[in-house]
């Protein structure tokens, strides 16, 4: 995972005082279609030293995902809310399904949060759904944040990745 910040201090100035994140997953058609925003959610938890341990959507022990349901689908079917204190500042969070059948959901949760984090895939760029979320996060002015995830998968490339997010999220 790198997020595309040049400097750690990019990232502390990014978040002062409490500020509710909405990490917003890429709507998909297929359920097997994922991009880690669960994982990155995890990673979260578990760097902060809130988790002892990484929690895996794949091994049914993720925080994000603890219905039933969500652990035997191994896929996000509701939005679920977290937090973590880092340097004297508590970052709250809101994991959401990634799956277009809960596009409400989304939105709900993107209609009461201070800012976006949108996760692009190194691998497949800036999908269709990935602008419809930003799309949404224009709706309701929220500042965004990208995040280029799964740079460790096979055919994952990050000067692409970062080339299809400057051709689909221009500046208006």
């Amino acid at each position: 995972m790198k997020l595309l910040f040049e400097q750690q201090a990019d990232i502390e100035r990014s978040f002062h005082g409490k500020v509710r994140i909405q990490i917003p997953e890429k709507f998909s058609g297929s359920r097997t279609r994922r991009n880690g925003q669960t994982s990155l959610c995890e990673s979260l938890l578990f760097v902060s030293g809130k988790s002892e341990r990484l929690g895996r959507v794949d091994d049914s022990t993720s925080c994000m995902d603890f219905e039933p349901e969500e652990q035997k689908r191994r896929v996000s079917i509701s939005s679920a809310a977290n937090f973590v204190e880092w340097e004297k500042h508590k970052i709250n969070f809101i994991d959401t399904p990634g799956d277009s059948n809960f596009a409400y959901d989304i939105k709900c949760s993107m209609s009461i949060v201070e800012n976006a984090v949108i996760i692009v895939d190194a691998v497949g760029g800036v999908e269709f759904q990935t602008q419809k979320v930003w799309e949404l996060a224009d709706e309701f002015k929220l500042p965004r944040i990208i995040f280029i995830n799964r740079l460790d998968r096979e055919r994952s490339n990050y000067t692409t990745a970062l080339e299809s997010i400057k051709s689909k999220f221009k500046k208006k």
